[in-house]
């Protein structure tokens, strides 16, 4: 297993100046299996790039906490994605918009069903120095109901689900 160290932040969507379209994207549909210690969870990606569709399928196995954890990730067939979709109990979708700044890379996701934003940042220690964006808000990396579990079982904290 590998250590993931993950920042999460809120946004200030009006200091967002940023043309997402331009950024590099892609769709993630996410479900959990379990959740718990450890969560599992089952990944779709869709990468479109110049008119080019492809599909990334993965299985993920997280250890307990919320700024490092031990993390293993596990590439599987569509098929192996398709046969264990039937075990998620909650789920989300979600764009991933990747943002180069500083030396570091920003995932800044879009969860359409409460039309809310949250951005990450992977770091390779706890105490790594980095410069936020100036549309980085509030951190909410140690704050219940921000993780992307959380999010697939109880909804986007402070917001309502929105009908597209």
């Amino acid at each position: 297993m590998a250590l993931e160290i993950e920042r999460k932040f809120l946004i200030e969507k009006s200091l967002l100046k940023l043309e997402l379209k331009d950024c590099l994207q892609y769709e993630i549909e996410q479900g959990y299996i379990w959740v718990g210690k450890p969560t599992i969870r089952i990944r779709k990606a869709t990468h479109k790039l110049k008119g080019a569709v492809r599909y990334e399928y993965s299985m993920t196995v997280k250890g307990p906490g919320k700024l490092s954890r031990e993390e293993y990730n596990i590439p599987i067939t569509d098929g192996k994605y398709l046969a264990l979709s039937g075990a998620v109990e909650h789920a989300v979708e979600k764009t991933r918009y990747l943002i180069d700044f500083k030396g570091h890379v920003w995932e800044l996701d879009h969860f359409h069903a409460w039309d809310a934003f949250m951005v990450e940042i992977e770091l390779e220690s706890e105490d790594e120095a980095f410069d936020k964006p100036d549309w980085v808000g509030e951190e909410v990396t140690m704050k219940k109901g921000y993780s992307s579990s959380a999010i697939a079982q109880h909804g986007f904290p402070g917001k309502k689900f929105v009908d597209e």
